[in-house]
């Protein structure tokens, strides 16, 4: 299941990477558009305008989409009766394919004694580099790249999706003093220890959060 899922991750970032190149060609051109590239209809209208490389970028797109539609029904057959999956997708930001491919990444979360340990196979903790007397935070490296960018996708439509979570609260707070790339990837970390004990306790996603010396 793990080769299918990053085959689907892979096609998935391969068409949000045509998306972006679509959206750079059009502020070159001074043209301002508020579109979902994943519509139909906003597609239609980037046809109207006739530039031959957003043309030729929209038939990758759609071939892809062909291409990520079937994976994905390869991957619901193999994963429908899976426990795991059904506890991630009580998240709100957290659709069947994505819980999917976090559980193929993650394979058994038995093999992580902590959460931070599933943080740093994941790659979502900062380096630490030593000068003088002080410590220095550098960025996020190493991991699995997949898992860390299908946590990070699943994160920013949480916090966008569901306000009263106390991740959301979490990301809107440090919003307030540090960038938001650096509160979403903080945000992310808080995400995945959060999953970690999911999956752990077999339980529900909790609003509010939960202590899990208090679960069961």
């Amino acid at each position: 299941m793990r080769k299918i899922a990053r085959h689907r991750g892979k096609l998935v970032r391969d068409r949000s990477k045509l998306m972006n190149r679509i959206k750079a060609i059009l502020r070159k051109r001074g043209i301002e558009l508020d579109l979902d590239l994943r519509t139909k209809k906003d597609r239609r209208k980037l046809r109207e305008l006739e530039i031959s490389s957003i043309s030729d970028h929209l038939e990758v797109i759609e071939t892809l989409d062909d291409r990520i539609e079937r994976v994905e029904k390869e991957v619901e057959d193999i994963g429908k009766y899976m426990e795991e999956v059904e506890v991630l997708r009580t998240i709100p930001g957290i659709d069947y394919n994505s819980a999917l491919t976090i559980i193929a990444e993650i394979a058994t979360i038995e093999r992580f004694p902590t959460s931070g340990h599933l943080c740093s196979y994941a790659g979502l903790v900062p380096s630490v580099k030593q000068s003088g007397s002080k410590e220095l935070h550098g960025s996020i490296q190493g991991g699995r790249s997949l898992l860390r960018w299908i946590l990070y996708q699943c994160t920013f439509n949480h916090v966008h999706n569901s306000p009263e979570s106390h991740i959301t609260k979490f990301y809107e707070r440090l919003k307030e003093n540090k960038p938001t790339k650096v509160a979403m990837i903080a945000a992310t970390r808080k995400l995945t220890k959060v999953i970690y004990w999911m999956l752990k306790l077999k339980e529900e996603f909790h609003p509010e959060g939960f202590d899990p010396r208090n679960s069961r």
